[in-house]
């Protein structure tokens, strides 16, 4: 779809792609080359993948375009509102409601599983295949619609003093990475104080640059120093220098190396243990909006493999009285 709407843009007229319907949209795609005989070994491992791809129901668009083959991948439904249920009665991960479905960004995880998580029959996963060129590469798909959204909101010079659109990015591409920028942009705000503070001790050194007793030293010094060099040199090359010579160094250190610098030492280390506190807090409230406080990656990795598997079969709940009766015995005995 992208491809055919390249002619919108102004660049060309004519469309790279036939026109496909809207509903048979991807999520994913895996490109291969082109191979004319079907009884090839890279042939027959792309149909074995794609075979075991529409057994866990995954509908497969085949698009041929020059040299290549593009196989669009989408997620049926059902994978998802099964993925969306697991999350909701899972003990360990909590429930993301989401407005308008699942994101964008949970559904790409999803196909991104399913796709390295599936083998043919002589055990090769998609990653092998790919070693061995019978895929050329894979990757997910931009929502235009989404992804000019954040263009306009967020993607921008000058959007540059506007606070970021957290929840968008959230939405897009996922709450890792909205994470990642919650806590630059929280970093950067921190950042100006500290900025601020060592300004001031900057202009302290600037201020007291001709007084300081330390410059005075060594600019105003007749002290002969010892040659630097050791015994291995020759002796001509040993030649003693002035102290005074370092002028420049110490003036230029003293800018960045003096008094003031104790006091802003002190500054950070108490800056430091406030920005880690304070970014717990900022943090938490975000987490716990996006309902990912008590998130655990291994029960989700769980639910994916058993999203993964079609043939899964589903174990209803018991409650056992015996092992109950078992443990209160037990802990009235103790």
């Amino acid at each position: 779809m992208e491809l055919w709407d390249k002619g919108t843009d102004g660049q060309s007229n004519v469309p790279l792609l036939h026109s496909l319907p809207i509903q048979r949209t991807c999520d994913y795609v895996l490109v291969a080359n082109k191979v004319d005989d079907d009884t090839n070994q890279r042939s027959l491992r792309q149909s074995a993948f794609l075979e075991e791809l529409k057994k866990k129901n995954i509908a497969v668009t085949e698009i041929k375009f020059d040299e290549k083959i593009f196989f669009g991948l989408r997620v049926p439904s059902e994978i998802l509102e099964n993925y969306q249920y697991l999350l909701k009665v899972s003990d360990s991960c909590n429930y993301c409601r989401e407005e308008n479905g699942i994101s964008q960004a949970n559904k790409i995880r999803i196909v991104n599983f399913i796709l390295n998580n599936t083998f043919i029959n002589t055990g090769e996963n998609l990653e092998e295949l790919m070693r061995k060129d019978v895929f050329e590469t894979m990757f997910c798909l931009h929502e235009k619609k989404d992804q000019k959204n954040l263009q306009q909101k967020w993607a921008r010079w000058s959007a540059l003093f506007t606070e970021q659109p957290f929840d968008d990015i959230k939405y897009y591409f996922g709450e890792k990475v909205a994470l990642y920028y919650l806590w630059l942009s929280w970093y950067t705000k921190l950042l100006i104080p500290a900025a601020a503070v060592g300004v001031v001790i900057f202009l302290y050194a600037l201020a007291f640059f001709n007084t300081s007793p330390l410059i005075k030293e060594v600019c105003d010094s007749n002290i002969t120093m010892c040659p630097r060099c050791d015994g291995n040199k020759a002796q001509s090359r040993c030649k003693a220098w002035q102290l005074s010579d370092t002028c420049t160094y110490a003036k230029v250190s003293h800018l960045f190396d003096n008094e003031g610098t104790v006091a802003f030492a002190m500054f950070m280390a108490i800056w430091a243990t406030f920005f880690l506190e304070l970014w717990k807090r900022h943090r938490a409230t975000y987490v716990s909006k996006w309902n990912v406080y008590d998130w655990c990656e291994e029960e989700e990795e769980l639910i994916m493999k058993i999203v993964n598997d079609p043939n899964c079969p589903p174990k209803e709940f018991r409650h056992s009285y015996l092992r109950s009766t078992l443990v209160l015995i037990l802990v009235t005995v103790m």
